[in-house]
């Protein structure tokens, strides 16, 4: 997402309660972590009863459909556009990150959330 980067960043989301920031990116692939010209952002609908699991979920999959709509367009000679990322402010996140006690922290907090 342009807002986090890494491989924890849906869990970071929901954790840090930026949901607004769940979602995933399209992009190209350069030397430097999710730093490549962004093709598209998908953000999945969200319910009450979704968690970071299936909300990657669903973020995996609407990544999936709009590749391939985007290379059936390119198959008939559409333009693929991508936009440059300007300077990174993003978080990064990592297994490492995701430490049992972040794990707890999470988990109770949901639990909480659910009772309300």
């Amino acid at each position: 997402m342009p807002a986090y980067k890494g491989n924890q960043c849906i869990f970071f989301a929901m954790y840090e309660k930026n949901y607004d920031k769940v979602g995933a990116t399209i992009h190209l692939v350069t030397g430097k972590l999710d730093g490549g010209s962004i093709i598209k952002v998908v953000r999945p609908t969200m319910t009450p009863e979704d968690n970071d699991e299936t909300m990657y979920a669903k973020s995996l999959k609407l990544c999936i459909e709009e590749l391939v709509e985007m290379l059936q367009s390119y198959e008939r000679g559409e333009e693929i556009i991508a936009k440059m990322q300007g300077s990174s402010t993003k978080k990064t996140f990592s297994h490492k990150d995701r430490t049992p006690w972040v794990e707890i922290q999470y988990a109770l907090d949901l639990m909480v959330t659910k009772r309300q």
